[in-house]
């Protein structure tokens, strides 16, 4: 397990929240991740690079977008099967952050997703 502590944020207001990860699932499914992340925890890691045990990588996430992300990767047929996946918010947010992390899976399902939202042709923009 790993540690994913978000910054705070002011706009939307928030506090730093912390998620706890599989490294296996976010290893297999990242490339940023696997680049990122030890295979072995270090032997003398410092405080602040721990939490309760586990590695800690600080992102700059809002909490609900990697508590939506960390869900959708983890466990995506129960995702998918979710309300979220309706969520505008979450269709905004999850490809960008399949974008950030390299997970090309969820990049391309939420932009399949996002394409629902969209017009597909010129004259359905049309709104006479």
């Amino acid at each position: 397990m790993i540690a994913l502590r978000t910054s705070p944020r002011d706009d939307p207001p928030s506090d730093a929240s912390i998620f706890l990860a599989n490294r296996g699932i976010l290893c297999r499914d990242s490339l940023v991740f696997k680049d990122i992340l030890p295979l072995a925890p270090s032997e003398n890691p410092k405080e602040e690079d721990v939490y309760k045990g586990h590695p800690l990588i600080i992102v700059q996430d809002s909490p609900k977008d990697l508590q939506d992300f960390l869900e959708a990767i983890h466990d995506w047929r129960a995702f998918s099967d979710s309300p979220k996946i309706d969520s505008i918010l979450s269709v905004v947010a999850l490809p960008r952050l399949g974008t950030k992390y390299q997970i090309s899976f969820l990049r391309r399902k939420m932009l399949e997703k996002l394409m629902t939202y969209l017009p597909r042709s010129y004259k359905q923009y049309n709104v006479d």
